[in-house]
Parts: structure tokens; sequence; C-alpha cells
């Protein structure tokens, strides 16, 4: 089970953007010149393979800057033990790139900060490290689901569908991926594939019903 609270969605150059391409052939949203300067730290480690002095490491970046950007995400100001939450997250993501609490605080974050006016702003948007981790653990489906999830919040269904399925790809057993991707398919009032991904999700034991119990009352009921 993935540590993250994502599991129920329910819940420019300068005058003329250049947009990269994602992996799944639709725009990535990624202003080159945003994203150009930014560099994983030498020693950056993946996150599911942290073990000896990584994993060391890994607890101390959590304490020491995930952690306090995740409380100063919701004060007055945003800032905290280490500064702000867009410095702690930026360090954190260098350091463990595919981080999934640091990657879902990033996109939470790129919505809550239009609310808070003095918080400092994102240093990078949440593409660039969505891109870096995808890049950087080439085998972990976890940051493609976030993209979907990212991409589901900014309105943009049928790329968030593209994401959820390159996850899939990956990990076909990931229940949250398939009832996530349901839900978005829902949405899109695709409802024989949502009906599909459901049953999956489900099989595989996934504790939410809104989705069954809604594809039901359509008339697409969850065997």
């Amino acid at each position: 089970m993935l540590p993250l609270s994502y599991k129920c969605l329910f819940i420019m150059l300068v005058l003329m953007p250049a947009y990269a391409v994602a992996e799944n052939g639709s725009p990535a949203r990624i202003k080159y010149s945003e994203c150009a300067a930014y560099k994983i730290a030498s020693y950056a480690f993946d996150y599911r393979k942290r073990q000896g002095h990584d994993k060391w490491l890994a607890n101390d970046i959590w304490n020491a800057h995930i952690n306090p950007a995740l409380h100063a995400m919701h004060t007055r100001t945003g800032t905290g033990v280490g500064g702000s939450v867009s410095t702690n997250l930026d360090y954190a993501l260098k350091r463990i790139p595919n981080d999934p609490r640091s990657l879902k605080a990033i996109i939470d974050y790129s919505f809550i900060i239009k609310s808070r006016p003095l918080h400092r702003p994102l240093i990078r948007s949440p593409e660039c490290y969505l891109q870096q981790a995808i890049r950087f653990a080439s085998d972990d489906p976890t940051p493609r689901f976030l993209y979907g999830f990212y991409l589901f919040k900014k309105g943009h269904y049928e790329d968030a569908v593209a994401w959820y399925k390159k996850g899939l790809s990956i990990d076909p057993d990931s229940s949250e991926g398939h009832y996530n991707l349901g839900l978005i398919l829902l949405k899109l009032k695709r409802y024989r594939e949502a009906q599909h991904h459901a049953s999956m999700a489900y099989k595989k034991h996934f504790p939410l019903p809104w989705l069954r119990d809604k594809l039901s009352m359509l008339g697409y009921p969850i065997d």
C-alpha cells in the first residue's frame, strides 16, 4: 500500500512557451527555462531502495525537511524548520527524487499556495519534479500515478488517464491505480472502462465502496 493520501481522488520561454513532450506523447506542460536548471544531487537515491547509510539519510531528510514542510504548508507564512515549504521540498526531491510524500506535497502545495499570499512560491512547477522522478526511477509506477493525480486536479482528464495507464503498465496489481483511473473514467462518462478498472480494484480488495456504488446506480455493476 502506498504511503500517500492520494488514494481517492474524490475527496514557458519568455514570450512563447516551448513545451516538452511527455512519454505518452501528450504535452508535458513544462517550460524548458523553468526545468533546465533543475539538477538532482550527485548522491540522490531511490526511495524504494534506501538501506544502510541511505536509510539514515532518508530519515534525516524526512525529519529535517519533509515533515517541517508538511506542517508549514498550513501555516500563515509557510515557513518553519529548514526554511520555507518550497525550499524544503526542493531540497528533499533533489536527494530523493521519487519520494512519494514529497511529490504529493508539491502537488498539493501548488494548489494551496494560491490562497496563501505570504508563502514563498514554488521554486519550479510540479511537472519538473514529476518528470525528474520518472527519469530517475524509470521502473517506479508511483510518479506516473501522481502525474495522473496532478493532471486530474488541473482538469486535464484525458492526459490523467494516459498517465494512470502508464503507471498500471508497470504495476498492474495496484488497487489504488485502478480505483483512481476508474474515477477519472467515470468523470469522462466512459462507464464500461470505469467498470473494468473498478472491478480490478475491488478484486484486489480496495476498501472504498463509492465507485462500485456509483457505477451500480448507473447500470454498470461490479461483480
